[in-house]
Parts: structure tokens; sequence; C-alpha cells
């Protein structure tokens, strides 16, 4: 059953610990079912635990509109208030900062609502390191890192931006101070915690590295940071087939390249005709349709639940192992209103009754823009998406035409 049936139905009971579970999941919290006993238990300097009988029942008897309320009770009774009670002076010393990918913060924001939570929780304050990841605050104990929240830093009577400085400050004196020579050219991490990604923050770090050109970096993982220089062909694109291995295991964060410039990182990617353009490319597309695939089924639970008929598409990719890559989203003319992602291409798919969808009109993204443009709206999510409305018309579709081989042949 999925959550939205389950928000409607009639869960079983390891369908309804799956739902408080998830709920503590997007306020911050994780939690450990016991099927046996039918309880959560949430670890921490504090630990509390819920046995689940009397709220499966009262969840199985409250009408659909209702269930929420249930559920945002149970989670709240479990929430552990991580920094409650403790000091500036007491939280300073362990406070590190906590660089996330975007789409981490976006899908927890996304999560609450589907869950109809969006108003329990004190999301954490952040601040862009790349226009893809964010740094927040946390502060770290054995058992695990407690998100630092805006009211925490009020109780504390200190700004995000000092407190920031002191978590950069702590992380800095924490573990190596370098990063391990792999090859020439070519370094990566050498902690092991999860506080890698945390180390771009660090910008002295990158800037005794015996590499050509620029710093360009990469984190795949929470615990890898891989780094070479813009200018050395080679390297760049030995480090995106590292990065590209390592986003198939676990804690996957992000594969897309950043290059710091003025003490800066922003997204990098070589022009076409460049050799590490495809490699590094076709890591980004990776982590993107990850990214992607997340956000959509969030979408597509939250639309149901409001009974709004939005198609989201999906980010799609045509990759080839050794050579180009590409990204595309389908416009419909199923559907009265879609979303769709940002992507290299657009495909156009005229759908009518009795008949078999067919492509008739294939773009990049740019040209499409500027033909059938006003019936492109941006929005504010992200991964990116667009909110378009109706079909283009047969004298757009004409002046669209079919562009790339790439994406339309099978």
């Amino acid at each position: 059953m999925s959550l939205l049936g389950s928000l409607f139905g009639t869960p079983n009971k390891e369908q309804f610990a799956r739902i408080v579970l998830d709920a503590l999941q997007a306020l911050g919290d994780t939690g450990s079912y016991d099927a046996g006993a039918f309880k959560i238990t949430v670890s921490g300097e504090e630990t509390r635990v819920l046995f689940l009988a009397n709220g499966y029942h009262d969840y199985c008897a409250a009408p659909g509109d209702k269930r929420r309320g249930v559920v945002q009770r149970l989670a709240d009774l479990l929430r552990i208030p991580a920094l409650a009670g403790v000091s500036w002076d007491e939280a300073r010393p362990s406070i590190l900062p906590v660089v996330r990918e975007r789409s981490y913060h976006e899908c927890a924001r996304l999560q609450l609502h589907v869950l109809g939570l969006e108003g329990a929780a004190d999301v954490p304050p952040t601040r862009a390191v790349a226009p893809h990841l964010l740094a927040s605050i946390g502060r770290d104990t054995p058992e695990q890192t407690h998100h630092v929240a805006e009211r925490d830093l009020k109780a504390w009577g200190v700004s995000f931006d000092e407190a920031l400085r002191v978590a950069v400050a702590n992380l800095r004196q924490r573990g190596a101070r370098e990063l391990t020579l792999v090859q020439p050219g070519v370094y990566r991490s050498p902690w092991h915690d999860t506080y890698v990604a945390s180390r771009l923050a660090l910008i002295d770090l990158f800037s005794k590295l015996e590499i050509q050109g620029d710093p360009v970096a990469l984190t795949p993982t929470r615990s890898l940071l891989l780094v070479t220089g813009a200018g050395d062909d080679e390297r760049l694109c030995q480090v995106a087939a590292m990065a590209e291995a390592a986003l198939v295991h676990d804690r996957p964060t992000t594969g897309i390249a950043v290059r710091l410039v003025d003490g800066r990182w922003a997204p990098f990617l070589p022009p076409e005709g460049h050799p590490a353009h495809w490699p590094l490319k076709r890591v980004a597309l990776t982590s993107l349709a990850s990214e992607y695939q997340a956000q959509k089924a969030l979408l597509d639970q939250l639309y149901a639940a409001a009974g709004k008929e939005v198609l989201v598409a999906s980010f799609q990719t045509r990759v080839h192992p050794d050579g180009p890559c590409a990204s595309f989203g389908t416009w419909t003319s199923a559907a009265r209103e879609v979303l769709l992602p940002w992507c290299d291409d657009i495909v156009f798919v005229r759908s009518e009754k009795g008949k078999e969808p067919s492509v008739v009109a294939s773009a990049p993204w740019r040209q499409v823009q500027q033909i059938v443009g006003s019936l492109i709206q941006p929005t504010d999510m992200y991964p990116t998406r667009f909110r378009v409305h109706g079909f283009p018309t047969e004298g757009q579709l004409h002046a669209i035409g079919m562009h790339n081989a790439l994406l339309v042949q099978p």
C-alpha cells in the first residue's frame, strides 16, 4: 500500500509504523521499529519509546482528513528536543557545518507537506555553498548530528552567521588538515566521518595543492571528496570516473563538479569538445536523475492528496558509456498542466484517443523557450521545474521541428 493509500485506507501495523517513521525523518529525527513489541524507539542523549497500539487504534478510527493530526501528535511525542536546555557555551565546542545537497532539504520540506506536517518543524537555516549545495549547522554527538534550528539560535542569542563561523573554525581543527595525494594532480579526502563535503567550506584547504589551474572538486558520497585542477584534462577525466564509480555506493550526495574561483564554488562543466565534458556530464546527469526521481515521487503524492491533476514529467537521460549524453523531458498533449524538469531537450508527444502516442517535435530547451516561452512559467522548486499549460500549436510545433536524433531514436 502506498503512503497515500495508508493515509486514507486501513494500513496494517507495519505500514502504520512506516508512516510514523517517515514523519519523524521529515522532522529531522530517526527511530527504530520493533515489530514484536509494536513500538518505536528514538535514541540519543535522551531515549524515548512509544508503544503504537493506542495510536494505531486512533489512526484507523479517524476520518481521512484527521489522520495527519494523529501522525503529528505521535511524532511530537517521539521527537527529542536535542538542544533544549543546552547553552551556547556548552554547544559551541561541538557545532560543525553540515554541507548537504540542496535537494536533500527540498525533499524534506516536500515530505512534511505530504504528511501534513509543514507547520510542525523548525527548519534549520542554511547558506548556499554552491547553487546545489547548502550548509546548515549541526551539533555533533557520539550518537548522531543534531540540526541546529532557528529556535536554538534565538535561545542562544547567536546569529546564524556567527554560529557558522564558529562551526567552520571547529571543523578546521578536526582531524587531518591536508588532502591526501592519490597521484600527481589528484587529491582525495583522508577523513572518515560524515563531514567530508563540509570541508568545501575550508577554502584555505585548497590553496596549496599541486594542480593545474583552479581547484575542481566532486563530493559523490558523504565520505569522499575528490580534487584536481581545471587545467588538467587527463586528471579531470580520471576524477570523473572515480566519482561515477562512487555514486553507485551507499549515501550518494552529488555528482555535480564545482570550481573554486575567487574564494567561491560554482558548478563546473567544460564546453563540448573538451575531453572531460562528457565524463563530467555523465556523473552530473546520474546525480540529477536521482534527485528528480525523489522529487517526482513526493510531488505525485502531494498532488494526488490535493486532488490536482498535474503531470510531473520525469527527468530522462540517454547516456553513451564513452560518448555523448543528454537529458530530456516530455511535454505531452494528454495533460493540461505539466511540470517539466530543466533539461537539455524537450520532446513533444501528441496523445489522441484511439491512437498510439507519437513524437511530433524535439528541440533543445533554449530553442523551445524562444518559440513557446509564453507557455512556460518558472517555479521555485529544486531541482528546477517549469510549469507549462496547454500544448503548442501546429505552427509552433513546425517551428520547433525535430532536431535531436539522440533523443528520438529508439
